[in-house]
């Protein structure tokens, strides 16, 4: 035979090895990329939600399952205060856009929203902001 089909006969028997079926596997091997991909799956959920007891809720996971992977994976707590170091990021930056842009303040009468004179079909608001002067850094 030409050395090369023995070549390519050895990279075909690598790749079967590495493409074998999920029945095939070690069932350890299965478990660990399964929770691997629970944790950050739930860990994004943590970085959009803040809370451990809401991103479970979301996640239909109990909370405990969050702490025995504290315990239990070495990796994860530090998995875990990335997670919430997003999350606090994305608090600071929504304070930030607040503070520059400034908030709707939808305006109301006697308990009723007042409509918008162009456009009735919109309730009317004025955008609260603080005055550039008064910004304290």
């Amino acid at each position: 035979m030409p050395k090369h089909t023995l070549t390519q006969d050895a990279a075909a028997k690598g790749r079967a090895k590495s493409h074998q079926p999920a029945a095939r596997r070690k069932a350890s091997e299965t478990v660990k990329l399964t929770r691997q991909a629970k944790q950050m799956a739930f860990l994004e959920i943590i970085a959009q939600v803040g809370g451990i007891s809401k991103a479970a809720e979301l996640y239909k996971m109990s909370r405990q399952q969050h702490y025995d992977w504290m315990t239990g994976d070495p990796e994860y707590p530090a998995l875990f205060e990335d997670a919430k170091f997003r999350f606090v990021d994305s608090l600071k930056a929504e304070a930030i856009r607040r503070g520059r842009d400034g908030v709707r303040v939808y305006k109301f009468y006697k308990g009723q929203p007042i409509m918008h004179p162009e456009d009735p079909t919109k309730p009317y608001y004025e955008i609260a902001a603080m005055p550039d002067n008064e910004i304290a850094w």
